[in-house]
């Protein structure tokens, strides 16, 4: 009797498993309930740009005219399209045609400005691989890593993205003001391969070479004078060492490491410069007031060439000649290479560009726990500085 019973219940058992799953099967049929499905919604920089084109038609159209060098057939629009790490600068729509009318504007002004026509579609791709280069650092950011007034990286202009807080005088709010041209609008966007800052501007850097730079701040009136004065503004105005180079080409050289791997080529080729400026206010509290204070100071610690003969008099009144005293007083100050500083960190120092750009977290290339020190050579022949 009670076998029978268990062989009932088995039966029942059996076919309330078989109803469930012909249940089951019916509703694959049926409309998958969505609710809780989960979606990747990542984008990558390029699709995030082209997803809105009510707000970024215009820069996605300049970024796909943009070339990634002289020799190459790529777009930077597909570069952003690549997995990676990117921060993109990205000017709204209305941005980019405000900065095409003000330098149509300048053109016709006869500034020689590249910008010939107002309409995006006539941008010549020379002036959007220009334009484009301004906007991307090949390293993603936010702006929580801005140190010391400015993005670590480089563009792929090789330009530094300055940084300025500053108060909406209207509304209150602070906001960040990039290379005194654009503020972001919106910050920190982050997409699958990087990071977009919307900004309310075009980043036109400064097309000014180090005399001209330092000319234009009245706190280094003194300094600029000695410089102009020894013709060592022909020597800071140096800029482009090979016009045709675009760091595309391989390089033969080969990693003493690894005997199969190619060295790395280098990005730029082009002459960078450090200058060591001391301001009028630090002269002027020492008693020097004029550039003449200047000379004579310079007369005072400079007395032989750098043969170690002593100054004659035709050599003195010469202040373009290397041996001249004033001369050499300001090529001491010039350094042959580019060294950024960082004073946001305790202690500062000097920052070894490609250190940043590997995404170390200490921007500093300064061991923390004892005096470093390293010596720079100057243009002054035969010296160096000592920098600790």
């Amino acid at each position: 009797m009670n076998h029978k019973i268990s062989k009932k219940l088995k039966a029942l058992v059996l076919a309330s498993m078989a109803s469930v799953i012909g249940l089951g099967i019916t509703g694959c049929d049926d409309e998958i309930d969505k609710s809780n499905r989960f979606t990747f919604k990542a984008e990558l920089i390029s699709t995030h740009l082209q997803n809105n084109p009510d707000k970024f038609s215009s820069f996605t159209s300049i970024l796909s005219k943009a070339k990634l060098g002289n020799k190459s057939s790529g777009s930077i629009l597909k570069t952003l399209s690549t997995y990676g790490s990117y921060t993109c600068f990205a000017p709204t729509n209305e941005a980019i045609d405000a900065f095409l009318a003000q330098e149509y504007e300048k053109y016709l002004n006869g500034e020689n400005t590249g910008i010939t026509d107002p309409s995006i579609e006539f941008l010549s791709d020379s002036m959007a691989t220009v334009i484009a280069k301004n906007h991307i650092i090949e390293m993603g950011y936010k702006t929580i890593d801005i140190s010391s007034g400015a993005f670590p990286g480089n563009t792929m202009s090789g330009r530094f993205t300055t940084v300025f807080w500053d108060n909406d005088e209207v509304t209150g709010q602070v906001y960040i003001m990039l290379n005194n041209s654009a503020r972001i609008i919106a910050q920190d966007l982050e997409m699958e391969n990087g990071y977009i800052q919307v900004i309310d501007g075009v980043l036109n850097p400064s097309n000014k070479l180090l005399p001209e730079l330092i000319g234009s701040h009245n706190s280094f009136s003194l300094f600029h004078e000695a410089i102009m004065l020894t013709g060592l503004d022909a020597l800071l105005s140096q800029f482009e060492i090979d016009p045709e180079y675009d760091g595309t080409a391989e390089s033969t050289a080969r990693l003493a490491s690894e005997s199969n791997s190619k060295a790395p080529y280098p990005k730029y080729n082009n002459k960078r410069f450090t200058v060591l400026v001391e301001p009028d206010e630090l002269y002027k509290s020492l008693g020097y007031e004029t550039i003449d204070d200047i000379i004579a100071l310079a007369n005072k610690w400079y007395t032989t060439t750098k043969t170690g003969a002593p100054i004659t008099d035709e050599i003195r009144n010469d202040y373009t000649h290397r041996d001249n005293p004033l001369n050499q007083y300001v090529a001491y100050h010039i350094i042959d290479r580019q060294l950024k500083y960082s004073s946001s960190t305790s202690p500062g120092g000097f920052i070894m560009e490609n250190y940043v750009n590997e995404g170390y977290s200490s921007l500093v290339n300064l061991n923390q726990s004892f005096d470093s020190y390293e010596y720079y050579e100057t243009m002054m022949p035969n010296t160096m500085i000592k920098v600790t």
